[in-house]
């Protein structure tokens, strides 16, 4: 086997081993409810209750039921102080009725979730003994109503000020002890070096700042992981730029691990064990390595041209060895570990274009892949003429060649910053939990019709996009779940079998995230959801995705007024 051959085999053998036990890098997940979700009960419940995959902050957790008509029946829920992972709020006396509890959480890697499940109390309700026990959560039926509402600009450029000025900032002290060295040739180019990194780190610092002012109550923030990190980025961030000026390389390690550290347990990986953190770890400093290193080797060539003609070329060449193997390193790791949290967070390659993290993955890697052929042509082609160089115009020519090439291989790395903000900023695609509703749930599991507070008409309406025609109909809508069909036609009315038709249903007026529902095919274009939660009074908004393999996604949107004049 020839050697490169070999390297990639063992490659591909480390990322299979880790990629079996690797765990994932997530937002909160639901693991129970109480009622269950859908739960068609005969005695008044005395709590609700959620549970999480992982710890909840408190400082930003709420729980909050409403009844038919939107109007609130208990509030206040909060973290649970036997389980910081779930939500408790206790429960009024209820009367029979269609409830809908909403919750909302932040996860310890900092991102907002939201979302939502209901239950009915049926005719005449039971009161629970004050001296029962309450029953054990019971799983939540696929799907589970949890969403998380998209990020900001202003909070994704945050972000990627933050990832930028600490890449950039962390990169300096082994780009001045082990890249530059000692060498009285780099003066100049030290000098540069050490300006940059302060400006570096000043980004790095605003960034932290203004994440921290985007959760809109900083003093809670701070009591919470991610806050505590955002602040420990910020001093990290001050002590390094200090550093930076002083020209202290070796003090200025200590802040540059602490900035990547806090930096990368910030993230996804916040929720995950101790491994996972440490590999995360690991990126982002491979990540300061390479992409750091760039923007420190923009800011250093241009004082190659002010070395002496008889240094220049061995100053180079000192240069591009120490760095092209540094580089070497850290994309190899880099691969290993993003490829590693890729795996466990895509169920199904398609999810690289059909989920918006995938596809803000997908950017990423497309900008990487770039990179990495610019790198390739340098350790390849660029690399070897150095030593023919001698002197004079021709070591010149290849400095400026250089600068132009690493200068767009450094533009891209800023690419990979903005991908890596958006990236960090989505949640990845949600695995749904499947599992049999609860013993509470009589033999029909879908939710009893009450009647709304106005007389309403069969809902039947067609809307076009592109070449579709896309048909929603519904009984009456009343509060409650009701059984949605979905007829697709092409441009001259003929009915469409299509890849996947998905509904994704939201209330107009109460924020309480999106339920997402995939209907079933019956043949001859036509597509069933069976239980469309309508569950108050309000405007819900129902956006169909229709997926075709030989064409693009087509979304039409219906507003389904229910319980309204």
């Amino acid at each position: 086997m020839r050697p490169r051959r070999s390297w990639l085999a063992a490659i591909v053998g480390c990322l299979l081993a880790i990629g079996v036990a690797a765990p994932v890098f997530a937002h909160p997940q639901i693991v129970a409810v109480e009622p269950a979700a859908s739960a068609q009960l005969t005695t008044a419940p005395q709590l609700a209750r959620i549970a999480f995959d992982q710890p909840i902050e408190a400082a930003f957790a709420s729980l909050t039921l409403y009844d038919e008509r939107a109007s609130s029946v208990a509030s206040g829920g909060a973290r649970d102080p036997a389980d910081a992972t779930a939500l408790l709020l206790a429960l009024p006396p209820l009367a029979p009725g269609v409830y809908t509890a909403v919750w909302r959480a932040v996860g310890s890697d900092g991102h907002r979730v939201r979302g939502s499940w209901s239950f009915t109390l049926l005719g005449e309700v039971t009161p629970a003994p004050q001296s029962a026990a309450p029953a054990p959560p019971q799983p939540v039926p696929s799907p589970a109503q949890l969403d998380a509402p998209p990020q900001s600009a202003p909070e994704t450029l945050a972000r990627a000020a933050l990832i930028a000025g600490a890449l950039g900032a962390a990169a300096w002290p082994p780009w001045l002890l082990w890249v530059l060295g000692a060498s009285p040739a780099w003066a100049a180019a030290s000098r540069r070096s050490r300006w940059l990194t302060a400006a570096c780190a000043l980004l790095a610092l605003l960034g932290a700042a203004a994440a921290l002012l985007a959760s809109g109550d900083i003093a809670a923030a701070m009591t919470t992981r991610s806050g505590t990190l955002l602040a420990v980025c910020a001093l990290s961030a001050a002590l390094l730029a200090l550093l930076a000026i002083a020209g202290w390389a070796w003090l200025a390690l200590l802040p540059a691990a602490a900035l990547l550290g806090a930096l990368a347990l910030g993230g996804h990986a916040a929720g995950a064990a101790a491994g996972a953190q440490l590999a995360s770890v690991g990126h982002a400093l491979a990540a300061a390595v390479w992409v750091g290193g760039l923007l420190q080797l923009a800011a250093t060539l241009p004082a190659a041209a002010d070395i002496a003609d008889e240094d220049r070329t061995a100053a180079l060449r000192r240069l591009f060895e120490r760095f092209s193997g540094a580089a070497l390193a850290s994309v190899a790791l880099l691969l290993l570990t993003g490829a590693v949290a890729a795996m466990r967070e895509l169920r199904a390659p398609a999810e690289l274009v059909t989920t918006p993290w995938g596809r803000a993955l997908g950017l990423k890697l497309a900008i990487v892949t770039s990179m990495l052929a610019l790198g390739a042509y340098h350790r390849r082609r660029v690399g070897p003429q150095l030593a023919t160089l001698i002197a004079g115009d021709a070591a010149l020519a290849w400095l400026r060649r250089f600068r132009r090439s690493s200068g767009a291989e450094a533009a891209l790395a800023i690419g990979v910053v903005l991908a890596t903000a958006s990236l960090t900023q989505t949640p990845p695609p949600q695995r749904a939990v499947a599992a049999p509703l609860a013993a509470t749930v009589v033999a029909a599991t879908a939710l009893p019709v009450i009647a709304a507070t106005a007389p309403a008409a069969p809902f039947d309406e067609t809307q076009r996009a592109d070449d579709l025609a896309v048909r929603l109909t519904l009984p009456p809508p009343t509060i409650g779940d009701t059984t949605a069909i979905i007829a697709v036609s092409d441009a001259q009315g003929r009915p469409l079998d299509v890849q996947r038709v998905r509904l994704t249903v939201a209330a107009e007026a109460m924020d309480m995230g999106t339920t997402q529902l995939v209907a079933r095919s019956l043949g001859d274009g036509r597509y069933q959801v069976d239980a469309l939660p309508l569950t108050m009074v309000d405007t819900w908004i129902v956006d169909v995705l229709v997926r075709r393999v030989d064409a693009d996604d087509v979304t039409v949107q219906f507003r389904v007024p229910v319980g309204m004049p």
